[in-house]
């Protein structure tokens, strides 16, 4: 893999070089174009496993976005690849599905609300290790409303905060999700 390094700075294709960033750095890598055309993978035979998986794949791709929009408030958090764990669970919700056909499954949340205790925003540091008491949740659909219930923290008896941060907060985000079909 290349890095484009000097005064031309851009992204994009350019021949048969493809020019790009990735997340969490500055620099624009370089690689050769690769694969069918866009042509050949819409319309041949041999590449309708492919297209039905893409397919899915791009489901759960806007499922995730749609998640990543009730973390709305959670913005100005370094998020680095929560999209790509929130695309794996989802992934996981729409291969349960056996009544769809390969390309066609849905991705139905009500029916896997287990999955969300295995979702956390922060790889290097989880809730659970920093507090250590039960928050508890309720929600209201018919009311339209839900409550969060925090326990009352104490240091060093249920509240482990990270030596190097001072300041904490708790934020709760609501969103809406629909089962995708």
């Amino acid at each position: 893999m290349a890095r484009l390094r000097g005064p031309i700075q851009f992204t994009g294709s350019l021949g048969d070089v493809v020019a790009y960033t990735v997340d969490g750095s500055d620099a624009i890598f370089l690689r050769g174009k690769t694969g069918p055309t866009s042509k050949q993978f819409k319309t041949a035979d041999s590449y309708e496993l492919p297209r039905r998986n893409s397919t899915e794949f791009g489901g759960c791709g806007r499922a995730a976005g749609l998640v990543m929009d009730a973390f709305h408030p959670l913005r100005p958090l370094p998020l680095h690849g929560t999209s790509g764990k929130l695309t794996g669970l989802l992934k996981r919700v729409q291969v349960a599905e056996r009544r769809d056909e390969l390309g066609r499954r849905s991705i139905r949340l009500a029916h896997a609300p287990h999955l969300w205790a295995e979702f956390g925003l922060n790889k290097g540091t989880l809730m659970d290790a920093v507090v250590r008491a039960p928050i508890t949740s309720t929600l209201s659909r018919e009311g339209l409303q839900a409550t969060v219930e925090v326990p009352a923290l104490a240091v060093g008896a249920n509240f482990f905060p990270h030596g190097r941060l001072p300041l904490y907060r708790i934020v709760v985000s609501l969103g809406v999700l629909t089962d995708m079909v």
